[in-house]
């Protein structure tokens, strides 16, 4: 066979290739009509607590926190989900790495990174911001009152 025919062929090929990906690209996006369960790693990639005593001091905190995440929203949503971590990690009388925490969160928890902990990861990769609707926050507010339930610290969004 000559160049240009196998180039056409891989060309065509590589059309067909990108044609299926977007297809399955819609089909995770568009379908998505609810989060996949709520699951909590605790304080992401940090400590859930000071490290020789008290070692669950702030885990409470981060499982709320990782509630908001989960869920996703507006970016508005999201500046408030890290308010509440910053004052509930404070009102364990740790403002300093409450700090460090609403920090951490900010540059890591972008819905844009392809990680366990961004922004919305309760829902497909590509979600981004969005908008909640009466059913998001109908899920929200109930495993909020489960979460709150199994836990002993208290943090309120009041």
């Amino acid at each position: 066979m000559s160049s240009k025919i196998l180039r056409a062929i891989s060309y065509i090929a590589l059309a067909v290739t990108l044609t299926m990906i977007s297809a399955c690209h819609r089909v995770t996006t568009d379908h998505a009509t609810s989060p996949t369960p709520f699951k909590s790693d605790n304080c992401s990639l940090s400590p859930d607590g000071l490290i020789i005593h008290k070692k669950n001091l702030w885990s409470h905190c981060c499982v709320e926190h990782d509630l908001y995440y989960w869920m996703g929203g507006s970016r508005s949503n999201r500046a408030h989900a890290d308010q509440l971590l910053d004052r509930c990690i404070t009102d364990t009388g740790h403002p300093i790495i409450a700090k460090r925490y609403r920090i951490g969160v900010k540059l890591a928890g972008s819905p844009y990174h392809d990680t366990t902990y961004r922004w919305g990861y309760g829902w497909p990769y590509t979600k981004g911001y969005f908008e909640l609707n009466d059913a998001n926050l109908f899920l929200l507010k109930r495993n909020q009152r489960q979460i709150r339930g199994l836990k002993d610290g208290n943090c309120t969004d009041s």
